[in-house]
């Protein structure tokens, strides 16, 4: 234990990039795995008399980020969008802003995972391992069906590479440039459309199974936003109550 110890506290005191470091999340994320391999040269291949990892203490975790955009902010960056000269990032934010998927998984969508008639996408081989299907709205229907679609090829291709998804990054970037945001990177439309179901008032298993969480832990960082819900509705039921009563 004392090994695995002192290699994490060395891989959470050295940068990534420049002067960014690693999360206690990503630590935790990491000595899992480890945990996982040397469970099983214990139980099944009998290499080891125990697993060490289960006597090291996991790292303490951040609550996690959540930024989100406000309605002022979305606005601008709808629009924004709309004007860049990448012909897929509007559509793609779209996609992201309603159903809450992340860019690999948009970006990874092919003919074959829409099903327009439906209104739905099929986001597959997403980051938790399992397959989910997202609702669209009448908007991004309509711009499908006027692609030619073909099952087995990308929907948002490279120019030169149909085969490897479009590079939007710096099309983002001068969107959110154009727009005047600041601090907002393009995982936090995730954020921003968990934030947006809290504040009008849906279920954290609801939030949950809209962005994938496996775990309802991921989705607490929610809550508070869903309180606030709870208590203006309180407020609201109370106002009507002393009308009545008056």
């Amino acid at each position: 234990p004392s090994v695995i110890t002192e290699a994490r506290e060395r891989f959470l005191s050295e940068p990534i990039r420049g002067d960014k470091m690693r999360t206690g999340a990503t630590s935790n994320r990491y000595t899992a795995t480890l945990s996982h391999v040397l469970s099983t040269a214990t139980t099944q291949w009998e290499w080891m008399h125990e697993n060490p990892c289960l006597k090291v203490k996991k790292t303490k975790e951040s609550r996690g980020r959540v930024r989100y955009l406000s309605k002022d902010e979305l606005s601008r960056l709808l629009e924004a969008c709309k004007q860049s000269k990448n012909p897929f990032l509007y559509i793609i934010f779209l996609i992201s802003l309603t159903t809450g998927a992340r860019r690999s998984e948009v970006l990874g969508l092919k003919g074959q995972d829409v099903h327009c008639e439906k209104g739905l996408l099929y986001l597959m081989d997403t980051k938790n391992g399992t397959n989910r299907a997202v609702q669209i709205s009448e908007q991004i229907v309509n711009w499908l069906q006027a692609c030619k679609l073909q099952n087995d090829l990308l929907l948002f291709p490279s120019p030169t590479n149909p085969n490897v998804p479009y590079d939007i990054r710096s099309a983002w970037e001068a969107a959110i440039k154009r727009a005047g945001i600041q601090d907002f990177r393009f995982h936090d439309i995730r954020h921003t459309t968990a934030s947006y179901l809290a504040i009008e008032g849906f279920s954290m298993l609801d939030i949950a199974e809209t962005l994938g969480h496996k775990s309802m832990q991921m989705t607490k960082r929610y809550s508070h936003l869903s309180n606030e819900h709870k208590r203006k509705l309180a407020q609201k039921i109370e106002r009507i109550i002393n009308e009545e009563s008056q």
